[in-house]
């Protein structure tokens, strides 16, 4: 009955030390959030679905950032030519990143649609 208990407990601590370092990784990805390292993570992204999506990063502006309520951090590359945007998301706690893209003919019947001109 003592080993069975004690490889319970090795068990139960094995758990507790594997949950703590997962926990203690994310407080420290969020504690040295940035700006600029979001930026960074963002531009990955953004060169990521351009190549998914065959497109030249290089025809897109510089990004622009977007204020959001939570410590997410957001960037948008736009297209002058043609209006196409590509946005990334930033986010901490959990840490993670993903970025999409919007096609400038999808915006502009948008804001046709609603009138938003």
């Amino acid at each position: 009955m003592k080993r069975l208990l004690r490889i319970f407990a090795w068990a139960l601590g094995g758990l507790f030390a594997i949950i703590s370092a997962i926990a203690l990784y994310e407080i420290m990805i969020f504690a040295f959030s940035s700006e600029a390292r979001a930026l960074d993570v963002a531009k990955v992204e953004f060169v990521k679905e351009c190549t998914r999506n065959g497109l030249n990063p290089t025809e897109f502006g510089d990004p622009k950032r977007i204020k959001r309520q939570d410590r997410a951090y957001e960037f948008v590359w736009k297209n002058p030519s043609n209006g196409d945007e590509i946005g990334a998301l930033v986010g901490y706690l959990p840490a993670g990143a993903e970025a999409w893209l919007v096609r400038g003919e999808d915006i502009r019947a948008i804001k046709d649609r609603f009138k938003l001109n």
